[in-house]
């Protein structure tokens, strides 16, 4: 067998749900894995991503220029981002990589043009999500979106309907080199499951971002004020401060608190040590997603903690929600799936979960279950060490 020499290439500026995936699928990695596939991170710039990576892990510091702002720094990083390519062949070759594994979009880019500049070596392409664009942007990230996946080798989809989106940009001649290799939970060490018993405190948890409908939970706090004075909401994660964009929607959410005086009703908790933490302490979890994802990492953690989980209409964590319902044959007494932007109805249903607790444990009682059934991390720790040890 031919020696293996993989390489993960990832931005690592933030800890989001992209990075969290491959730090999981990293971490499983026993002795004989790591010496037959040798592999190394290429990227890694911020410090709370190399923290998280496990100790084996070797790490080449390398920066790709960010597409966050304005048209002319898209455009300008475009430019920037043939220098990087340039500079990350050179990389591949000295390390003697055989395969890349892409994550996010930036890498995805910068493999792409590395091939146009001569790189040969086997691409795997990890694909969460698709994000809509406006306008000229639409066309341009469908044509970009089409010639990346087309020149990958491997084309690894994070759930079945990321598979769905993908498909439209392929021909059936290319179906076959697509995998499913979806999020799991490490039921090895996953903290034991924590029923509600009455409805105190609700929990949002997710980047700060107008996509994750924050400000669609605070709306339903202001009208649930008076009838429920000893709910707390809570707001867990925040901005990325390279993304102006995020930032303006983090200072939205604070003049909503302060300007309808929920100052005590909505905590805006920003990034927490602990996640689990958070959500073992919920009663209710709030996946508002407004724009489709292609996963529900945080719906599929709840579930696992006994937590009932309420959602927009949207893909992502209404999939986990309607294949949970499905499996266990449990018939919520209230939707859990809920009109799009809709806070006047998410109050609705989360003041009637108030006034009968009893159906918060119901709701969940088979969660654990399910997640342990469908979405257990050894088994696609598994399928991805035996997709990398392929070609």
């Amino acid at each position: 067998m031919a020696p293996k020499r993989i390489a993960i290439i990832e931005q690592g500026e933030i800890l989001g749900g992209a990075e969290r995936y491959m730090l999981d699928l990293l971490r499983g990695m026993d002795g004989i894995e790591r010496r037959t596939l040798q592999p190394v991170v290429i990227g890694a710039s911020s410090l709370d991503y190399r923290d998280a990576l496990p100790d084996w892990a070797q790490v080449v510091r390398f920066a790709l220029p960010s597409f966050k702002g304005h048209a002319l720094k898209k455009l300008w990083a475009g430019v920037r981002l043939w220098g990087a390519a340039w500079r990350l062949r050179g990389q591949l070759r000295a390390l003697g990589v055989t395969t890349t594994v892409t994550n996010t979009p930036r890498a995805h880019f910068a493999v792409l043009l590395a091939r146009v500049l001569g790189w040969r070596g086997r691409w795997v392409m990890i694909v969460h999500d698709f994000h809509t664009q406006k306008r000229l942007w639409a066309q341009v990230h469908r044509w970009l979106r089409r010639r990346i996946l087309q020149a990958a080798d491997t084309i690894v989809a994070v759930s079945i309907p990321t598979r769905a989106r993908v498909r439209a940009y392929l021909t059936e001649a290319e179906y076959p080199k697509m995998r499913i290799i979806e999020n799991g939970l490490d039921f090895t060490t996953y903290p034991p499951a924590v029923p509600p018993t009455a409805l105190r405190r609700v929990v949002l948890m997710a980047r700060l971002d107008y996509r994750k409908g924050q400000l669609h939970l605070i709306n339903a706090a202001r009208l649930l004020k008076e009838r429920l004075p000893g709910v707390q909401f809570r707001l867990v994660g925040s901005s990325y401060r390279g993304d102006p964009m995020t930032v303006a929607y983090e200072n939205q959410c604070w003049r909503a608190v302060r300007d309808h005086g929920l100052e005590e009703t909505v905590k805006l908790v920003g990034e927490v040590p602990d996640g689990l933490a958070e959500l073992r302490e919920a009663d209710l979890v709030c996946c508002l997603n407004v724009e489709d994802e292609t996963f529900g990492r945080v719906a599929i953690e709840a579930l696992a903690l006994g937590k009932p989980v309420l959602s927009f209409d949207c893909a992502g964590p209404r999939d986990i929600i309607g294949q949970y319902l499905r499996w266990s044959q449990i018939t919520p007494p209230v939707p859990l799936v809920l009109p799009l932007g809709d806070h006047v109805d998410l109050a609705a249903t989360i003041l009637y979960l108030a006034e009968t607790p009893s159906h918060l444990a119901a709701i969940a009682a088979r969660g654990r279950e399910f997640v342990a059934s469908h979405y257990d991390l050894a088994d696609s720790r598994k399928r991805f060490y035996q997709l990398l040890g392929e070609g």
